[in-house]
């Protein structure tokens, strides 16, 4: 006898878990940047996984303040690229430090910058040996 049999087939559908990595070495040094003045780094992350979003960045350090993060990255296709953009604004003399970590990518990212005095208007008075100086 001849007939059919019905198959009946199941499953299940995964999802592709999202897996971020920086791609490439990118800049952690700010070098000189003027006291108020600003100046930005670009870090590129592509998405090792499925589509999705990657985590805020988060700041930390003691030199947090001046330093800040844009997180562009949302609803990225998995091996697509996006940027994360930390920037200085120093507001004082001297050497800045201050860590961003990207949590989806386990990565710790170091800024240093040093911060220069402002440009400006200055008045030198050259003095020759054995004459008398006034005002």
């Amino acid at each position: 006898m001849v007939g059919t049999v019905p198959l009946n087939f199941t499953g299940t559908g995964l999802v592709i878990p999202v897996s971020w990595a920086i791609s490439g070495s990118p800049t952690t040094s700010f070098g000189g940047v003027y006291v108020g003045s600003a100046h930005s780094l670009t870090v590129s992350m592509i998405n090792g996984g499925g589509t999705g979003n990657l985590p805020n960045p988060t700041l930390s350090g003691v030199n947090a303040g001046d330093f800040a993060v844009s997180n562009q990255c949302s609803n990225i296709a998995q091996d697509g690229v996006c940027n994360v953009v930390v920037t200085f604004t120093p507001s004082a003399l001297g050497t800045e430090t201050a860590t961003v970590t990207i949590a989806g990518a386990t990565l710790t990212y170091i800024g240093q910058g040093t911060a220069i005095p402002p440009k400006g208007k200055y008045t030198m008075r050259i003095y020759a040996p054995g004459v008398k100086q006034g005002n």
